[in-house]
């Protein structure tokens, strides 16, 4: 996939297959001398100069005053400058002309347009696709919201990336971006994480999520999306085929599941990880239905085996003693149970009515209420969500994760602040 983007690229840019395959030698290989390029090349002496001669005249290659002399190839990101900046001067030539040419056509027929219908339009050809792309982008006001592929945002050969990052820098467009990633766009999706090309920002597609269609959501206004799901997409070489609609109807359908994928989606420097490692890395989970909360707290206690570790602030003990049966029979089971607060005298006897073995600490600072149970599982309930909350006996849980590496900061945390804690 790589190379297939090179020679895109190269393409678009002007270069013949002769002077690709000449650039791309220079390239990985380093200087060479014009015997040496033809020689590996296995093309003939006067096939091998012409196309140095051109190369040279369009600034891909240099070549050293010696003799004979040793050709070199540009680097690679001057290659990828180049492109951007025809890209950009191609949308800025439209965008001058976009007014004279509406102004031309519209003297053609009636000024008003009072059909208020919705639209439907049938887009094929990935190219004419993107150009619509492009104008959708360039007239988005408020938000932009994207389910593409890593090609998507790499394709020079569409611009759609240089209208993105062009029109978003010049507004307060808001630019959302789903993408769905492959072990081959690893390498790409590093490029565009570091800003190489453009930065780019969004979540990544949870890889059981494929029976879904690329599209693009324009305000309120449109939205343009493949009729193939981004699995058939990957796989197919056949023309693609877009459809274009106004539909206040279909638009707030498709809203609706780019809202939902993208609550279900995972961060790109995650999806990267369990690529390379082959391991799938827990998600936080976030529970905002107060009965789903309390029921997956409380099988969470009832499983311990080893140890509790409860931070609160101690207006909210309410809700740790709505749990005081499975942490005395926590306790029984023979697990620790370890709580930190800002306890007064009231707290403290609270939990001396659980059980006295539970081992208790005083702190100042004040914390929401948050539990770690046997190292595996965090959970964080909503503090901002207490008030008037007592008398109902429910909570808002903020997440819950199973992240090994989030929940062993978060015990290094606790356990130097348990360090440091007043003993009761």
């Amino acid at each position: 996939m790589n190379t297939e983007l090179i020679i895109e690229i190269l393409t678009e840019l002007g270069l013949k297959n002769a002077e690709i395959s000449v650039y791309s030698f220079l390239a990985k290989n380093g200087p060479k001398k014009g015997k040496e390029i033809l020689n590996a090349l296995k093309i003939s002496r006067q096939r091998a100069y012409r196309t140095l001669c051109n190369l040279q005249n369009k600034g891909f290659i240099c070549s050293t005053l010696e003799h004979p002399a040793r050709f070199s190839a540009i680097s690679f990101d001057d290659v990828c400058n180049l492109a951007i900046k025809r890209k950009l001067d191609e949308v800025a030539a439209l965008k001058r002309n976009q007014k004279e040419l509406s102004s031309y056509l519209q003297s053609f027929g009636d000024k008003e347009n009072t059909d208020t219908q919705p639209k439907i339009m049938i887009i094929q050809g990935e190219k004419k696709i993107f150009r619509k792309a492009i104008e959708m982008v360039s007239e988005s006001k408020n938000e932009y919201l994207a389910i593409t592929t890593v090609k998507d945002l790499y394709a020079y050969n569409f611009g759609l990336s240089d209208a993105i990052n062009g029109h978003s820098s010049k507004s307060m467009l808001a630019c959302k971006h789903l993408v769905y990633i492959s072990s081959q766009d690893v390498p790409i999706m590093k490029l565009l994480q570091k800003g190489h090309v453009h930065r780019f920002e969004g979540r990544a597609i949870r890889s059981s999520i494929k029976s879904v269609s690329r599209l693009i959501i324009q305000d309120n206004k449109a939205v343009l999306f493949f009729l193939s799901s981004l699995s058939e997409q990957v796989t197919s070489d056949d023309e693609p085929v877009g459809l274009w609609t106004n539909s206040k109807a279909l638009i707030v359908g498709f809203k609706s599941l780019f809202d939902f994928l993208w609550q279900n989606s995972v961060s790109v420097e995650r999806k990267i990880v369990e690529i390379e490692t082959g391991k799938v890395i827990a998600e936080p989970q976030v529970l905002t239905e107060p009965q789903l909360a309390r029921e997956k707290l409380t099988a969470a206690l009832v499983s311990a085996q080893k140890e509790i570790f409860i931070a609160f602030s101690e207006e909210y003990i309410w809700v740790i003693k709505q749990f005081r049966q499975y942490l005395r029979a926590a306790v029984k089971r023979g697990v620790k149970i370890r709580i930190i607060g800002s306890l007064s005298s009231e707290g403290i006897a609270i939990f001396r009515g659980i059980s006295p073995d539970i081992e208790l600490k005083i702190v100042d600072k004040e914390y929401s209420v948050t539990l770690m149970i046997d190292q595996t599982c965090l959970f964080a309930l909503n503090g901002d969500s207490f008030e008037d909350r007592e008398s109902t006996g429910f909570f808002d849980m903020l997440f819950c994760t199973t992240d090994s590496e989030l929940i062993r900061r978060s015990r290094t945390f606790f356990d130097d602040l348990w360090a440091v804690a007043s003993p009761t």
